[in-house]
């Protein structure tokens, strides 16, 4: 059996370490899976930031521009990391190991790029 390495990973339950092949690069996630990762952690990120803006707007108003900054995107970067990205991974990771999707004719979409994302 060929040599093992340990390599640092996030994935949906958090960081962690998986065995690889010595001399094989981690692979990267195809396009496909990043996109959809990056246009859903975006709309998420959109709604958690109107929502504090609706609900807390008022208050955050008396605070000088960097002091309304902090306060959200302190709370934006806890709620993705803690709350969306290991749910939204989840989902992505889901989606991407149901298989291929049948593309039309004449498509260069390969079933490739449904791999799963880890993050």
């Amino acid at each position: 059996m060929g040599k093992l390495v340990m390599s640092e990973i996030q994935g949906p339950q958090g960081p962690g370490r998986v065995r690889r092949p010595a001399g094989r690069a981690a692979v990267s996630p195809p396009v496909r899976v990043r996109l959809a990762m990056t246009l859903a952690a975006w709309l998420v990120a959109f709604a958690v930031v109107m929502l504090l803006l609706a609900l807390f707007g008022d208050l955050l108003a008396a605070l000088p521009m960097a002091g309304r900054a902090a306060v959200i995107s302190g709370v934006l970067v806890t709620v993705m990391v803690n709350l969306v990205m290991p749910r939204l991974a989840g989902l992505v990771n889901r989606w991407a190991a149901s298989g291929p999707v049948t593309a039309p004719a004449g498509s260069a979409t390969e079933p490739s790029d449904r791999e799963p994302v880890h993050t």
